[in-house]
Protein backbone atom coordinates (compact mmCIF):
# COMPACT_ATOMS: atom_id res chain seq x y z
CA UNK A 1 0.00 0.00 0.00
CA UNK A 2 1.16 3.43 -0.81
CA UNK A 3 1.77 5.47 2.21
CA UNK A 4 -0.71 8.45 2.54
CA UNK A 5 2.20 10.93 1.83
CA UNK A 6 3.11 9.21 -1.12
CA UNK A 7 -0.24 9.60 -3.04
CA UNK A 8 -0.89 11.22 -6.18
CA UNK A 9 -0.37 14.96 -4.80
CA UNK A 10 3.68 13.95 -4.34
CA UNK A 11 6.60 12.53 -6.03
CA UNK A 12 6.55 9.38 -7.80
CA UNK A 13 8.88 6.95 -8.32
CA UNK A 14 9.58 4.07 -10.87
CA UNK A 15 10.64 1.06 -10.65
CA UNK A 16 14.56 -0.55 -11.55
CA UNK A 17 12.98 -2.01 -14.34
CA UNK A 18 11.07 0.79 -15.59
CA UNK A 19 13.92 2.83 -15.32
CA UNK A 20 15.65 0.34 -17.70
CA UNK A 21 13.05 0.46 -20.34
CA UNK A 22 12.93 4.12 -20.12
CA UNK A 23 16.78 4.06 -21.60
CA UNK A 24 16.59 1.15 -23.56
CA UNK A 25 13.72 2.46 -25.80
CA UNK A 26 16.07 5.61 -26.76
CA UNK A 27 19.06 3.65 -26.67
CA UNK A 28 17.60 0.96 -28.92
CA UNK A 29 16.71 3.82 -31.36
CA UNK A 30 20.07 4.99 -31.33
CA UNK A 31 18.83 8.58 -29.79
CA UNK A 32 22.12 9.17 -28.41
CA UNK A 33 20.81 12.90 -27.06
CA UNK A 34 17.64 11.59 -25.53
CA UNK A 35 19.22 8.70 -24.03
CA UNK A 36 22.00 10.89 -22.69
CA UNK A 37 19.75 13.28 -21.11
CA UNK A 38 17.85 10.78 -19.88
CA UNK A 39 20.55 8.75 -17.71
CA UNK A 40 21.93 12.18 -16.73
CA UNK A 41 19.07 13.44 -14.70
CA UNK A 42 18.45 9.98 -13.53
CA UNK A 43 22.16 9.22 -12.57
CA UNK A 44 23.08 12.92 -11.06
CA UNK A 45 19.44 13.43 -9.68
CA UNK A 46 19.50 16.84 -11.59
CA UNK A 47 16.09 19.11 -12.12
CA UNK A 48 15.66 19.52 -15.77
CA UNK A 49 16.83 22.56 -15.46
CA UNK A 50 20.30 22.08 -14.46
CA UNK A 51 20.55 19.06 -17.21
CA UNK A 52 20.05 21.11 -20.20
CA UNK A 53 22.45 23.81 -19.05
CA UNK A 54 25.27 20.90 -18.11
CA UNK A 55 28.72 21.44 -19.88
CA UNK A 56 31.15 19.74 -20.73
CA UNK A 57 33.82 21.58 -18.48
CA UNK A 58 31.40 20.91 -15.18
CA UNK A 59 32.79 17.39 -15.09
CA UNK A 60 35.87 17.02 -13.22
CA UNK A 61 37.55 13.68 -13.22
CA UNK A 62 40.38 14.19 -10.88
CA UNK A 63 38.15 15.79 -8.12
CA UNK A 64 35.32 12.94 -8.34
CA UNK A 65 32.84 15.55 -8.94
CA UNK A 66 30.52 17.34 -11.21
CA UNK A 67 29.49 21.04 -11.10
CA UNK A 68 25.90 21.30 -11.37
CA UNK A 69 24.47 24.34 -12.37
CA UNK A 70 22.23 25.99 -9.48
CA UNK A 71 19.24 27.71 -10.70
CA UNK A 72 17.33 31.05 -9.02
CA UNK A 73 13.96 31.70 -10.29
CA UNK A 74 13.48 34.94 -11.62
CA UNK A 75 10.15 36.78 -13.61
CA UNK A 76 10.56 38.57 -16.71
CA UNK A 77 8.83 41.88 -17.91
CA UNK A 78 5.54 39.84 -18.66
CA UNK A 79 5.31 37.74 -15.43
CA UNK A 80 6.35 34.72 -16.46
CA UNK A 81 8.67 32.26 -14.52
CA UNK A 82 12.18 31.50 -15.58
CA UNK A 83 15.31 29.86 -14.61
CA UNK A 84 18.87 31.63 -14.50
CA UNK A 85 22.07 30.37 -13.41
CA UNK A 86 23.35 31.41 -9.96
CA UNK A 87 26.53 29.57 -9.68
CA UNK A 88 27.89 26.19 -9.74
CA UNK A 89 27.87 23.22 -6.88
CA UNK A 90 30.23 20.58 -6.82
CA UNK A 91 28.36 17.26 -6.82
CA UNK A 92 30.75 13.91 -5.63
CA UNK A 93 30.25 11.10 -7.93
CA UNK A 94 27.81 8.65 -5.61
CA UNK A 95 27.15 5.15 -6.42
CA UNK A 96 23.49 5.36 -7.61
CA UNK A 97 22.89 1.82 -8.98
CA UNK A 98 22.24 1.55 -12.68
CA UNK A 99 25.26 -0.72 -14.79
CA UNK A 100 28.40 0.90 -14.29
CA UNK A 101 28.05 4.78 -13.02
CA UNK A 102 31.11 6.54 -13.69
CA UNK A 103 31.65 4.56 -16.98
CA UNK A 104 27.95 5.97 -18.37
CA UNK A 105 29.33 9.32 -17.20
CA UNK A 106 32.43 9.48 -18.69
CA UNK A 107 30.46 8.35 -22.03
CA UNK A 108 28.13 11.16 -21.98
CA UNK A 109 31.15 13.71 -21.20
CA UNK A 110 32.65 12.16 -24.34
CA UNK A 111 29.78 12.16 -26.60
CA UNK A 112 28.93 16.16 -25.58
CA UNK A 113 32.60 17.36 -24.80
CA UNK A 114 32.86 19.18 -28.33
CA UNK A 115 30.21 21.21 -27.74
CA UNK A 116 28.83 24.27 -26.01
CA UNK A 117 26.62 22.65 -24.47
CA UNK A 118 26.08 19.26 -23.81
CA UNK A 119 22.88 19.05 -24.56
CA UNK A 120 22.49 22.25 -27.27
CA UNK A 121 19.26 23.18 -28.62
CA UNK A 122 18.13 23.72 -32.49
CA UNK A 123 20.80 26.54 -32.25
CA UNK A 124 24.28 24.99 -31.31
CA UNK A 125 25.03 28.35 -29.26
CA UNK A 126 22.00 27.41 -26.72
CA UNK A 127 20.59 24.91 -24.64
CA UNK A 128 18.30 22.67 -25.27
CA UNK A 129 14.69 24.17 -24.21
CA UNK A 130 13.24 22.96 -20.53
CA UNK A 131 9.91 22.03 -22.30
CA UNK A 132 11.89 19.96 -24.41
CA UNK A 133 13.51 18.25 -22.06
CA UNK A 134 10.35 17.84 -20.77
CA UNK A 135 8.87 16.42 -23.51
CA UNK A 136 11.68 14.26 -24.41
CA UNK A 137 11.21 12.31 -21.10
CA UNK A 138 7.39 11.69 -22.09
CA UNK A 139 8.04 10.62 -25.17
CA UNK A 140 10.37 8.10 -23.79
CA UNK A 141 7.59 7.51 -21.21
CA UNK A 142 5.12 6.99 -23.11
CA UNK A 143 6.83 4.19 -25.59
CA UNK A 144 8.10 2.13 -21.90
CA UNK A 145 4.58 1.93 -20.71
CA UNK A 146 4.87 4.17 -17.87
CA UNK A 147 1.73 5.85 -16.21
CA UNK A 148 0.88 9.21 -18.23
CA UNK A 149 1.02 11.25 -15.09
CA UNK A 150 4.79 10.76 -14.26
CA UNK A 151 7.17 13.64 -15.05
CA UNK A 152 10.98 13.70 -15.69
CA UNK A 153 11.36 14.92 -12.07
CA UNK A 154 10.25 11.11 -10.94
CA UNK A 155 14.15 10.41 -12.13
CA UNK A 156 15.48 12.69 -9.48
CA UNK A 157 13.36 11.22 -6.89
CA UNK A 158 14.00 7.53 -8.06
CA UNK A 159 17.56 8.19 -7.70
CA UNK A 160 17.45 9.76 -4.18
CA UNK A 161 15.76 6.76 -3.01
CA UNK A 162 17.83 4.21 -4.25
CA UNK A 163 20.72 5.42 -2.66
CA UNK A 164 18.62 6.18 0.50
CA UNK A 165 17.97 2.43 0.24
CA UNK A 166 21.57 1.25 -0.25
CA UNK A 167 23.12 3.64 2.59
CA UNK A 168 19.88 4.86 4.71
CA UNK A 169 22.09 8.12 5.02
CA UNK A 170 19.43 11.33 4.30
CA UNK A 171 22.75 13.53 5.15
CA UNK A 172 23.93 12.10 2.26
CA UNK A 173 20.87 11.66 0.18
CA UNK A 174 20.43 15.45 0.51
CA UNK A 175 23.61 16.30 -0.40
CA UNK A 176 23.20 14.37 -3.99
CA UNK A 177 19.51 16.33 -4.12
CA UNK A 178 21.71 19.64 -2.92
CA UNK A 179 18.54 20.43 -0.67
CA UNK A 180 19.41 23.52 1.35
CA UNK A 181 18.02 21.69 4.60
CA UNK A 182 18.12 18.37 5.28
CA UNK A 183 15.03 18.50 6.67
CA UNK A 184 13.59 18.82 3.41
CA UNK A 185 15.29 15.43 2.22
CA UNK A 186 14.20 13.48 5.35
CA UNK A 187 10.64 14.66 4.96
CA UNK A 188 10.08 13.44 1.67
CA UNK A 189 12.49 10.28 1.97
CA UNK A 190 13.15 9.26 5.39
CA UNK A 191 10.55 7.44 7.02
CA UNK A 192 9.66 5.20 3.66
CA UNK A 193 10.72 1.49 3.99
CA UNK A 194 11.92 1.39 0.30
CA UNK A 195 13.10 -2.61 1.31
CA UNK A 196 9.45 -3.45 1.38
CA UNK A 197 8.73 -1.31 -2.36
CA UNK A 198 11.28 -3.93 -4.69
CA UNK A 199 13.14 -0.66 -5.69
CA UNK A 200 10.84 2.26 -5.37
CA UNK A 201 6.82 3.10 -5.41
CA UNK A 202 4.81 2.00 -8.66
CA UNK A 203 3.82 5.47 -10.36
Amino acid sequence: MIPTAFRPETPRFLQWEQILALLDGAWRAENARDHNLLASMYLLGLRVGEAVRLRACHFDWEAKQVKVPTLRRRLDEKTRSRYEVDGLSGLPLLPVPILSYEAVLRAIWRWGQHRTWIFPGANPSHFLGERAASGIFKRWARAAGLDPRVSSHALRHTAASFLYEKTKDVVLVSQFLRHADVTTTSRTYGFVDWSKAEGGLDV
